[in-house]
């Protein structure tokens, strides 16, 4: 399978987490990505850290966010990142982190998590108007989307975590 290089950025154009997935297919939803145990993560130009299990992430189509998922976790479901709409520039695809994150629990309700730092960064980074409002907009109808497991927020990733594990 294609290899697809991922770079998350901060505000503007700082290098935050960047690592290289398997590109496991597309549907309807966006582009499905796969990382196995040991893949290797790097946030900035920190030490890079394995994954222990395997992941799968989604990079949706001009929208506000990516959705990852741990499989064989027990803690965390979905993890959405609050982003600028992904850009794909050939086997690479980046986007802007904005701080926000929704996670959902095993058996638990979404929640917004890093609203301090994207409070702060709003501010020390200079985030403009329009930013801060798609990130609050899309964060409120990711929040809701989870609860009601609306796809791809409910099983959507089921079928592509298996295509991981073959």
């Amino acid at each position: 399978m294609p290899e697809v290089h991922v770079r998350y950025l901060k505000y503007p154009d700082r290098l935050h987490w960047h690592f290289t997935m398997r590109r496991l297919g597309e549907d309807d939803h966006g582009v499905w990505l796969g990382g196995t145990p040991g893949t290797t993560l790097r946030r900035g130009s920190e030490d890079p850290v394995e994954a222990r299990v395997p992941f799968l992430v989604l990079v949706p189509r001009d929208r506000w966010w990516t959705i990852s998922w741990t499989l064989h976790d027990g803690g965390t479901d979905m993890y959405v990142d609050i982003n600028t709409p992904p850009a794909w520039h050939g086997d690479k695809v980046e986007m802007i982190d904005l701080d926000l994150d929704v996670i959902r629990r095993h058996g638990a309700d979404a929640e917004v998590v890093d609203e301090d730092e994207f409070i702060d960064h709003s501010r020390t980074l200079g985030y403009p108007p329009a930013l801060i409002a798609a990130a609050r907009t899309t964060t409120a109808e990711v929040v809701l989307a989870a609860e009601a497991g609306t796809e791809p927020f409910g099983t959507a990733h089921l079928p592509w975590s298996q295509r991981l594990s073959r």
